[in-house]
């Protein structure tokens, strides 16, 4: 990328699903679904084994390297939300689906103390990260969609009644909330704050408001768009990032003073945007869509132009042998047909990989290289068979 400037790149994911939410740190987390999703990130996004599929799961905090918690809904007749718990690092999942209301977030200020919210006022904390809950419920109808809290006690809640955004506040963890004036009508999405003082919450038709004053006052910033907004994430008190429908991600460096359009790699609609500092970071949406945010791809590889010059790929009648640089030592290479079907795949050993013939039904293939989870080349390839 020139002068060294971050950039978006859609990264290889192993699903289709809608993904909903990441989240990097204590574990590297994407949640989604129909069907159920959760991907922990080793080398790649790797799939955790679930047995249940009925879950579309929206929210993910980890509180510890060995505690994942992700919250959502229970696709069935007459379900309503499911939680699901991993106290061992994602070995093994607890599965929860008699909450009785639909869940939409979850947060964690600290290791022990953990919130979440749902439906029609639902509120709850938990005082051991995540094994059991006790209600804070705020005293109304509205669903409250994002929470963000400063420390165990100071936080917000944001959501909507009757399509009017709301926002309530808390210093006493949840025992009593008190309703603060948005000055908008659309939903509310999301809320980020740097500090007890600073805060943006994002919504419907693009709207961004802000406080400086612990939300005893918010105003509106200027989005320049009319999409909604689901999500924003500030790395300080002035830069910060906004993603929603159609690929949409906004960029600020003052504050929120003016906010900027940033080229996306994708179309589909983004739902959360996790920064890990202000030249890293992730974002995920529908259709499995998988963004990272940084001066290259995660694995430090060279641009796809680059790569096209590096790659070499010979048929000698018998094998594909494809030859990679150093720097793509140990990838994966995949053989699909022109209509899209894996006709061979294998998991190469140095610079080089081999698959034979045998394995290989088409006449014209795609070559498609892969390193730690990331599609890094795709090529189409005429398999001549010497003698035909």
């Amino acid at each position: 990328v020139a002068n060294g400037q971050s950039r978006w790149w859609l990264v290889n994911s192993p699903t289709t699903a809608d993904l909903y939410s990441v989240t990097v740190g204590a574990n590297d987390v994407i949640v989604g679904g129909i069907p159920t999703t959760v991907m922990i990130r080793g080398g790649g996004w790797d799939l955790a084994p679930f047995t249940y599929d009925k879950g579309q799961l929206l929210a993910v905090a980890t509180p510890d390297p060995q505690t994942i918690l992700t919250v959502g809904l229970h696709r069935v007749i007459g379900g309503a939300g499911v939680f699901i718990a991993s106290f061992d690092g994602g070995n093994t999942w607890d599965i929860d689906t008699t909450v009785g209301v639909d869940l939409f977030d979850i947060v964690c200020p600290s290791s022990q103390v953990c919130y979440r919210s749902g439906e029609a006022g639902f509120v709850q904390v938990s005082n051991d990260g995540g094994r059991t809950w006790s209600s804070v419920s705020i005293n109304t109808g509205q669903d409250i969609y994002a929470l963000y809290f400063v420390n165990e006690r100071t936080g917000w809640a944001v959501g909507t009644v009757d399509s009017i955004a709301v926002i309530y506040y808390t210093n006493d963890g949840g025992l009593t909330w008190t309703r603060q004036r948005s000055g908008i009508v659309d939903p509310l999405f999301d809320i980020f704050c740097i500090d007890a003082q600073t805060c943006w919450a994002t919504g419907a038709s693009g709207e961004i408001i802000y406080t400086g004053d612990g939300g005893n006052t918010w105003n509106t910033q200027s989005s320049g768009v009319l999409e909604n907004l689901n999500s924003v994430y500030f790395v300080d008190a002035n830069t910060g990032w906004v993603v929603g429908a159609a690929g949409t991600i906004l960029k600020t460096t003052d504050g929120g003073a003016t906010w900027t359009q940033e080229s996306s790699p994708v179309n589909n609609e983004l739902f959360e945007v996790f920064m890990i500092n202000s030249t890293s970071g992730w974002a995920v949406g529908g259709s499995g869509t998988i963004l990272y945010y940084g001066v290259d791809t995660p694995t430090g590889a060279q641009t796809l132009t680059n790569l096209a010059e590096n790659i070499i790929i010979v048929n000698d009648n018998k094998n594909l042998t494809v030859y990679m640089p150093n720097n793509l030592a140990s990838a994966n290479v995949e053989v699909y047909s022109i209509d899209g079907r894996l006709t061979a795949s294998s998991e190469c050993e140095g610079s080089v990989c081999t698959i034979s013939l045998k394995d290989i039904g088409s006449d014209i293939v795609f070559v498609v290289i892969s390193k730690d989870g990331l599609v890094l080349h795709k090529r189409p390839v005429f398999m001549f068979r010497y003698g035909h």
